[in-house]
């Protein structure tokens, strides 16, 4: 049976009243990147760079250790009989969860979000040891960083069910009306299918 793969950006684009951009991201489909998100992801493969290179990051005068860092860690855990969870951790480091964030919003607001809750909600359907997760926000403009540690607890395991609870229905129905698939792996097999099919198509421009 194909199951519903939920991701928190799937849920918060959803959640936002982007359902055509939540359906092409599950899709694979390339949607539009602003500025800031390109400047973001620019800064995302350095700093994975360096602390693959370092097990460490240095952000102005501070720098930051890790202990085993796992960069990119995907994860997928089945949440029950109709929907699977995946999330890609920026950096797993023992019992710790790091998420990179640029622009101008600080990680004082984005730990009100339910990233780290759906995270930790992952970790513990995964079986994997996450006490707490750090955000760590650098604004590119000013030039500043600031970090914020969470704490994970009960609270925000519910907080992310919650989360989960009202709006995958929802998704699940529009997927099913609009004929969607559910299957991932399928979706990624036509996806490689489709690069292979205009790979071909460029070399016989040539």
């Amino acid at each position: 049976m194909n199951k519903l793969r939920l991701s928190y950006s799937l849920l918060t684009l959803w959640n936002n009243g982007r359902w055509e951009d939540a359906v092409k991201m599950y899709l694979h489909k390339d949607t539009f990147k602003t500025r800031q998100m390109r400047e973001g992801l620019e800064m995302h493969k350095a700093w994975e760079k360096e602390i693959k290179e370092k097990n460490s990051l240095t952000i102005k005068s501070h720098t930051f250790k890790f202990k085993n860092p796992v960069c990119e860690f995907k994860v997928i855990a089945p949440y029950n009989k109709k929907w699977d969870m995946s999330g890609t951790f920026d950096v797993l480091s023992e019992d710790t969860i790091y998420e990179f964030k640029s622009g101008v919003m600080g990680s004082l607001e984005y730990s009100r979000g339910y990233q780290l809750p759906f995270y930790f909600l992952l970790a513990e359907l995964s079986n994997i040891s996450a006490k707490k997760g750090i955000l760590i926000h650098y604004n590119q403009y000013t030039k500043e960083y600031d970090t914020t540690l969470l704490w994970n607890s009960k609270r925000l395991i519910k907080k992310a069910k919650n989360f989960i609870d009202s709006l995958a229905p929802e998704i699940e129905d529009y997927f099913v009306k609009h004929n969607i698939s559910f299957d991932k792996q399928n979706v990624d097999k036509q996806n490689v299918d489709k690069q292979n099919v205009d790979k071909q198509n460029m070399k016989g421009d040539e």
